[in-house]
């Protein structure tokens, strides 16, 4: 058996043991149970503090698109701050 043989009979082989595995894998996924989760639909927002502005208590109802924008921009404002000279040590 020259090198070439082997080379093409080794590769044949690792495909067919990986195409086996995969197989297996999706087989044991697919007998999972499923699990429904609720998922929230309404989003409040409770103001503590907003002087001059609004009742105190007050409740705000966002999409959850405007929600998801804020708490974007709230973490990229706290990845790119420069670190104070209390928090550099």
């Amino acid at each position: 058996m020259n090198r070439r043989n082997r080379t093409l009979i080794v590769l044949a082989v690792a495909v067919l043991l990986a195409s086996l595995a995969s197989f297996g894998v999706y087989r044991a996924i697919q007998q999972i149970p499923v699990r429904e989760v609720q998922i929230a639909t309404n989003f409040a927002v409770v103001a503590k503090e907003l002087p001059g502005c609004v009742p105190p208590k007050q409740t705000f109802r966002f999409q959850r698109s405007i929600i998801r924008a804020a708490i974007a921009e709230a973490l990229y404002r706290l990845s790119t701050e420069r670190p104070t000279k209390a928090e550099r040590g």
